[in-house]
């Protein structure tokens, strides 16, 4: 059995100037002392100089934070090369422009500390009103994406699209997820379906981006498709 002693946060950045340190703030205020082992900041070949110098200063000015220049391109590779070289006992990614709420790291941890073998999984279906800042175009292809998952992976969470989730690092030193680390993102939130590993959720209200502009354009989403599309191929092939 593993026990909790610590969670790594991700948190994969490009230019999200006015927001990154608020994320890094709230984590670290909302949690207990000793609970965040570690921040690692991802950044990429589309970060320009002065921003990835702007992230170097926050790594001095808070000692649990990390950098990390990813190799490869794409949200996946940033989670999967981060998780990988992660230290803590439990892992968890989260987005810099505050779509994510950072306080609910502090819930997963609480419920990770009772049940460390557990996946914790955020869900905006929960409560009503947590999925009220959500581009209505958006939440429809979300529940269209939602029922296709449920028919081919016969999926038991209520939200398994939003792919914010803390999970125990022993899960995935068990995995063969470099088989998937193209789709490590799709792949990740899919574990608990398609291992039957134990899993809770939490309430989590979705947010939108208020500065800057978006780098998940339509080959984002499509992506999501062509990952299920692989997934289901490597299982067909026993993979």
């Amino acid at each position: 059995m593993a026990d909790f002693t610590g969670v790594s946060v991700v948190i994969p950045t490009i230019d999200e100037w006015e927001d990154i340190e608020n994320v890094i703030t709230r984590v670290l205020q909302s949690n207990e002392e000793g609970d965040v082992k570690e921040i690692i900041l991802v950044y990429c070949e589309k970060s320009e100089k002065a921003y990835i110098d702007f992230l170097r200063q926050l790594a001095e000015k808070y000692a649990s934070v990390k950098l990390y220049h990813q190799k490869n391109r794409g949200v996946s590779a940033a989670v999967y090369e981060s998780f990988s070289i992660a230290q803590g006992s439990h892992l968890v990614a989260i987005g810099a422009d505050m779509e994510n709420d950072p306080n609910d790291i502090a819930e997963m941890v609480k419920k990770a500390k009772l049940h460390p073998n557990s996946i914790i999984t955020a869900s905006r279906r929960l409560r009503k009103g947590d999925f009220s800042e959500y581009p209505p175009i958006k939440r429809l292809c979300n529940i269209i994406f939602q029922e296709v998952l449920h028919l081919l992976f016969k999926t038991k969470q209520s939200d398994i699209t939003y792919l914010y989730q803390l999970t125990p690092a022993s899960i995935m030193q068990m995995q063969n997820l470099d088989e998937n680390r193209d789709v490590f993102v799709l792949a990740l939130a899919l574990l608990t379906e398609i291992n039957n590993y134990p899993f809770e959720e939490i309430p989590s209200k979705v947010g939108i981006r208020k500065n800057g502009k978006s780098h998940n354009g339509l080959g984002y989403y499509l992506g999501f498709i062509k990952a299920v599309c692989a997934i289901l191929r490597k299982r067909a092939a026993g993979i």
